[in-house]
């Protein structure tokens, strides 16, 4: 019994993709997002009748760009970068007692984040 040239590549033809498939299959689950988190937070917040002391931590461990603080709807502080889990210097806020405060915390790409200071 004699095998035909043509069952041949067709059996051949019919076996690439299960190769393919066999061979990409480990590359693509190897290449997969990390869960990472990413964002911003405020750290080490106090206040006083006279002032608001805090930071801004970044939580991933890529950079966050364009770090903006606004007090009371006021930019009061940028950070162009902030390297992945570093905080920012302390900041001071001034305030008059009885005074609330707001702040809002934004960067490039990640989520805002609002602290409010009765």
């Amino acid at each position: 019994m004699s095998i035909e040239r043509r069952t041949i590549i067709k059996s051949a033809a019919w076996g690439l993709p299960v190769i393919a498939a066999a061979v990409a299959t480990p590359l693509a689950s190897a290449s997969r997002p990390s869960a990472e988190p990413t964002g911003i937070r405020f750290i080490g917040v106090a206040a006083t009748k006279r002032e608001v002391k805090l930071k801004i931590q970044n939580i991933g461990s890529t950079s966050a760009r364009n770090v903006a603080l606004l007090v009371n709807g006021t930019l009061h502080k940028v950070w162009p970068e902030l390297v992945g889990h570093q905080p920012t210097e302390q900041v001071r806020i001034p305030r008059t007692e009885g005074q609330s405060i707001v702040l809002l915390a934004q960067a490039d790409g990640i989520e805002s984040i609002m602290k409010e200071i009765p």
